[in-house]
């Protein structure tokens, strides 16, 4: 019996060993990718192994547009979110798990309602809000919308 339990494990750790192949075999091109010259990335049949390894690629994709730049962007854009998102949901998940207050269901269900509309169905009146707020072009949009508990 144990013998049997161990082929199973031996082909249960195959299989996940298969799986985990399968998802790093995209990280594993894009590395070959990455180390190749423009026209060996279209080469046909592909090259696992670039022949000659380009590095400079790197130091061209940092240069040729203002990487620092978007680079701060995301930062800012991210670290805004999350502080908004980090402080909006908690509030509102200590007051759904601890405060009884009458009315409670009800925003509870609205919440989960708005969490299933998709966003396509809310883009125009959302894009005519901040079109009217002045938002056009800053990162207001992306920021406060996270500080309002937004689902």
């Amino acid at each position: 019996m144990t013998w049997l339990r161990g082929i199973a494990r031996a082909i249960a750790l195959l299989i996940l060993t298969l799986g985990a192949i399968m998802m790093l075999l995209p990280l594993a091109w894009m590395i070959s990718t990455a180390l190749k010259d423009q026209f060996s990335v279209w080469s046909m049949p592909p090259q696992w192994i670039p022949n000659p390894i380009v590095w400079t690629n790197f130091y061209e994709a940092l240069t040729f547009l203002p990487f620092t730049l978007f680079f701060r962007n995301s930062l800012y854009i991210t670290c805004g979110c999350m502080f908004g998102e980090l402080i909006s949901a908690s509030i509102i998940a200590f007051a759904f798990a601890r405060l009884r207050a009458p009315g409670r269901e009800l925003l509870f269900a609205a919440i989960l309602g708005t969490m299933m509309l998709p966003r396509q169905v809310t883009l125009v009146a959302t894009y005519v809000l901040f079109a009217k707020l002045h938002w056009i072009d800053t990162f207001k949009p992306f920021i406060v919308p996270s500080l309002f508990g937004v689902p």
